[in-house]
């Protein structure tokens, strides 16, 4: 997304990222090395996820409201639609919270 002021965190997405596992590399890969790479490859992401949200914050420090309020409604928006698009089941929705439930100490 690109802004007023010519900042830039990045676009959203509607679908989020894509993993592949079926690569060249992949499937001549270890499980410890394919771990380790994910692993990597997680931690890229929160480090541009962080920067992203640092660069949002200066942003909407140097704009009125009147400016980013709209746009941070636009993305709010397109990830409840998203997030909405996906369809899960009454039953799937209750098994995640209780995953949740079990899972946490």
């Amino acid at each position: 997304m690109h802004f007023e002021n010519g900042t830039d965190i990045g676009s959203p997405t509607k679908t989020g990222p894509t993993y592949s596992t079926t690569s060249d590399s992949a499937s001549n890969m270890s499980d410890s090395n394919v771990r380790k790479a994910l692993d990597e490859k997680h931690e890229r992401n929160r480090e541009q996820r962080i920067e992203a949200v640092k660069r949002w914050v200066a942003y909407i420090k140097s704009e009125p409201p009147e400016v980013w309020g709209p746009q941070q409604n636009a993305v709010v928006d397109d990830q409840l639609e998203a997030a909405q698009s996906v369809g899960t089941s009454a039953q799937h929705q209750q098994h995640v919270k209780e995953s949740r439930r079990t899972s946490r100490p």
